[in-house]
């Protein structure tokens, strides 16, 4: 299990904060949204930091189980 503390505190380098964005498909037609790091950490920096330990576990059937083991702390 990790624990993740002062998530909010996060720091990027370089030009991430404008330049690296979250996207998802609603499901609709040409609804692809987006958000930019920037944004994403005002809204909610624990989902920076579980999407980016998800991300880099591997996609199989054990990623799902994984997934949950990581708490994080504003």
């Amino acid at each position: 299990m990790c624990i993740v503390l002062n998530a909010k505190d996060v720091c990027v380098t370089g030009r991430k904060l404008t330049d690296k964005f979250y996207r998802w498909h609603t499901g609709y037609v040409g609804h692809l949204k987006e958000r930019s790091l920037k944004d994403q950490l005002a809204k909610d920096p624990t989902e920076v930091i579980r999407k980016a330990v998800l991300r880099m576990l591997p996609n199989n059937k054990l990623r799902d189980d994984r997934d949950p083991k990581t708490k994080n702390i504003c």
